[in-house]
């Protein structure tokens, strides 16, 4: 097993601005979100590399973070900000940042400013970044590269991934739990697999909780635009929902309901603080293990190329604290329930399923395979709404990899 020990090192230099990393800013980050979807075909590309990368003392180590957008405006970039504080923190590593690296451009010039500032591990936090970080991984072979949400494992890059379905079907648990009219709205930002996956966890959710609820969704057309996310959440509003949750990133439909005395839930990080009145729970992010994990390996000069996927058991996602807006006994419920995800014995895709337009799509005693997961392209019963053609980068999507140990 080959190691590789040059690491190009640059001590003390500090990045504070990226040059181009704010160009196409708002046309690019309002039409996409920073998470791609799972994938379902069998990646050319071998499960884990052979190549070890390190040994080198956290003094010396510098890791840089590519952001899609901002910790100020979106969920997903603010969760991964948290855990490269954490990072810091735990192992007294320099971190570095680029933000709005939306274009190939933005993107090609962060990695670059940030290998040529002195770091030895890139971090991409986005699976729209996928294919630039990819080339980055060919063009900087001496950089280890760990991609949010990607599909391919080279020898420096390791693609890593959560489950964001189970904390999302038991946040649908609490929305169930507490409404009044039997009317839930869900905002997603645009139709992919992973929305369809993240929106059919909820409304299941809500059914296993109060069967006669229905989940009303809205697509946005936008990952973070606020003034279309309370357009949107007005208008479920108005129709009569009185809980909404979400998959957008930010608090601005929550806030909706907080003004309209209706609840809601977040999505990838607390919305407590921005929406107290109305905040139930939310799925959220926790990218510390991981991040601290994989670079250990690498300080330790044990670190080689795997793909990773994480979900409540390995503690990459969680489901927030319960508020206490919550209806009562709704802590015992989800308790129950999280154990049995986390253990294994509750499989939230499992017959008889059908879908809205009342079609059987799945058998008494069927389970859905992570390869049916990785390419929903329906809503189940429940929900009411309707999916647009999907877009043409989810036609080729990959197969998910059996999981790798936890890091």
């Amino acid at each position: 097993m080959k190691k590789i020990l040059a690491w190009a090192l640059a001590a003390g230099l500090c990045l504070t601005a990226l040059a181009g990393c704010q160009t196409d800013r708002r046309e690019q980050e309002s039409s996409s979100q920073p998470q791609a979807g799972v994938s379902d075909t069998e990646p050319e590309e071998p499960q884990a590399g052979t190549t070890v990368f390190g040994p080198i003392a956290a003094g010396q180590l510098q890791v840089g973070f590519v952001y899609f957008g901002s910790p100020e405006e979106d969920s997903l970039t603010a969760a991964l900000d948290a855990g490269r504080q954490a990072l810091e923190a735990q192992l007294g590593v320099t971190t570095q940042t680029a933000e709005h690296t939306a274009s190939q451009e933005s993107c090609a010039e962060a990695v670059r400013t940030l290998t040529q500032g002195g770091c030895q591990v890139i971090v991409a936090g986005s699976g729209q970044l996928e294919p630039w970080i990819e080339a980055a991984a060919g063009e900087y072979p001496e950089v280890v590269f760990l991609q949010l949400d990607g599909s391919t494992v080279g020898e420096n890059l390791a693609p890593f991934s959560g489950r964001m379905q189970e904390p999302e079907y038991l946040a649908g648990m609490a929305a169930g739990l507490k409404t009044q009219t039997g009317r839930i709205g869900y905002l997603a930002y645009a139709p992919s697999y992973r929305n369809i996956l993240l929106a059919n966890a909820f409304a299941l959710g809500v059914q296993a909780a109060n069967p006669e609820a229905t989940v009303e969704l809205i697509w946005t057309g936008a990952w973070y635009d606020p003034d279309l996310e309370r357009s949107a959440a007005l208008e479920l509003l108005d129709r009569g929902c009185d809980v909404l949750g979400q998959e957008l990133g930010s608090t601005a439909a929550q806030q909706a309901a907080a003004q309209r005395g209706a609840w809601a839930v977040g999505s990838g990080v607390s919305g407590a603080e921005a929406a107290a009145d109305a905040y139930l729970t939310a799925p959220v992010w926790d990218f510390s293990g991981y991040l601290t994990g994989q670079v250990q390996r690498i300080i330790d000069g044990s670190w080689t190329s795997a793909r990773y996927e994480g979900g409540l058991a390995e503690g990459l996602v969680a489901l927030d604290a319960l508020s206490a807006n919550c209806a009562e006994g709704t802590a015992e419920q989800l308790q129950t329930a999280q154990e049995a995800l986390a253990a294994g014995t509750l499989e939230i895709f499992s017959g008889p399923l059908y879908d809205n337009q009342g079609k059987l799509r799945l058998g008494e005693g069927e389970t859905m395979t992570a390869g049916e997961l990785a390419r929903f392209d329906w809503f189940v019963d429940g929900i009411v709404g309707t999916i647009p053609s999907l877009s043409s980068s989810e036609e080729e999507a990959p197969a998910p990899a059996e999981e790798e140990p936890a890091a």
